[in-house]
């Protein structure tokens, strides 16, 4: 008898085992932790095991918030092969509701590790903020023309992702944009695209938008590109000068392109020293 249930427990087993392992199983697990957008095949991350945090803990008295709008392609996404865990407050915004930060970020694509909770770690132990709140909206191998035009669809889900966030939580202090790698070598329609998606920010946003210069990808560095995102920061006084990413070489980056752990760490600081010079704020 004991004999026979063993069988049956073995053969229950490797039933369930091919169930969970097959690729039905994987995709309908990966649907239901990771979001799938039918649009543009990216992965999204579900906030399906992601706790609420009261949107009150943001109204404290006498605390020193910072709120970002994160955008642009896979640097500014989940496309670390590193995924850091913040010990501070630092927190991201997505659908209405306030999170926990935690990698992959909600709201952009990928699902590995982001630059967005080591910035918001090292403004607070700069003393420059108690808590810092992000809402990511960064697509992977995005364009500049890709980001910024409404046909893609993608600028027009920024706006309404500025506009939610502005409701619920009534001010957003800067605007964070990483973007330049897939316009390597295809750079005459940056500045006018950057142009259109700067002059629908502002038609609803008075918040400082901080560009970073980067182009490196694969060891390739495109000057033209970089001069062209140099223009358009001294051009517009409404757009700062974010870190240039293009002097973190190929050891920071696991594959020559996203950022390994200390990539991140280099990166992470240089936006920390880009947000202080453009909010004007001393250490």
């Amino acid at each position: 008898m004991k004999i026979k249930q063993i069988l049956i427990f073995c053969i229950l087993l490797g039933v369930l085992s091919l169930l969970l392992f097959s690729e039905k199983s994987r995709n309908l697990i990966k649907h239901y932790y990771y979001l799938i957008d039918s649009k543009d095949g990216l992965i999204y991350t579900r906030t399906f095991f992601r706790e609420k945090i009261d949107k009150g803990t943001l109204s404290k008295e006498n605390s020193k918030i910072l709120i970002f709008l994160t955008y642009g392609q896979s640097n500014a996404a989940n496309a670390s092969n590193f995924k850091y865990k913040t010990t501070h407050h630092v927190y991201e915004f997505w659908n209405e509701n306030l999170y926990e930060y935690i990698e992959p970020s909600l709201g952009a694509s990928g699902n590995g590790g982001s630059v967005w909770g080591l910035v918001g770690d090292k403004l607070i132990e700069a003393d420059i903020a108690d808590k810092v709140v992000f809402m990511n909206a960064a697509v992977a191998g995005a364009s500049m023309e890709e980001l910024a035009y409404k046909e893609f669809g993608f600028s027009t889900d920024l706006i309404n992702r500025y506009k939610k966030i502005k409701e619920e939580l009534k001010t957003v202090d800067a605007i964070l944009i990483h973007q330049g790698e897939s316009n390597i070598n295809d750079s005459s329609g940056y500045e006018n695209a950057f142009n259109s998606l700067k002059s629908e920010l502002l038609s609803i946003s008075s918040a400082p938008i901080i560009l970073a210069n980067a182009s490196y990808c694969n060891g390739v560095s495109d000057d033209k590109l970089k001069k062209i995102q140099d223009t358009v920061i001294s051009k517009n006084k409404e757009v700062y000068r974010g870190p240039n990413s293009d002097k973190i070489l190929s050891n920071f980056r696991y594959d020559d392109c996203h950022f390994n752990k200390e990539g991140l760490e280099s990166l992470s600081d240089f936006w920390v020293d880009s947000i202080l010079n453009s909010l004007d704020i001393e250490r």
